[in-house]
């Protein structure tokens, strides 16, 4: 199971749907702000295999605020090889993307992979 939180004008439909239609299983976790998507995340993501994303245009913010708590080993990753790390070396439990940064295409790539990838490590 994927969780996604969008704190940021990003608007995640046709991302949704790109990657429902491709099989990677999402569910959108509803958050106000980053801060929101945060305390949010970490409540889902503790004690479980369950792994997430949160698109912003403060990940290092929220990636720090993130880690604050021991559960969460939170990652900020721009490309295909910085997601590859955050779940094979760091074992992230927590992807944090700026969307603004990526194309469509990009960022259902990014979260693919990172299904991918943790998905693998939980098994």
């Amino acid at each position: 199971r994927l969780l996604l939180a969008v704190a940021t004008q990003y608007n995640p439909a046709a991302l949704a749907q790109r990657l429902s239609a491709t099989g990677t299983k999402i569910e959108l976790l509803k958050v106000t702000d980053w801060k929101d998507a945060v305390g949010k995340m970490t409540q889902e993501l503790k004690n479980t295999r369950t792994s997430g994303v949160i698109l912003t245009d403060r990940p290092a913010a929220v990636a720090c605020h993130a880690n604050r708590d021991g559960a969460i080993r939170a990652a900020v990753a721009s490309d295909l090889r910085g997601v590859k790390e955050a779940a094979q070396s760091l074992d992230a439990n927590l992807l944090v993307v700026d969307p603004a940064m990526h194309s469509l295409h990009m960022l259902e790539k990014l979260l693919q992979e990172y299904a991918k990838s943790s998905q693998q490590l939980s098994l």
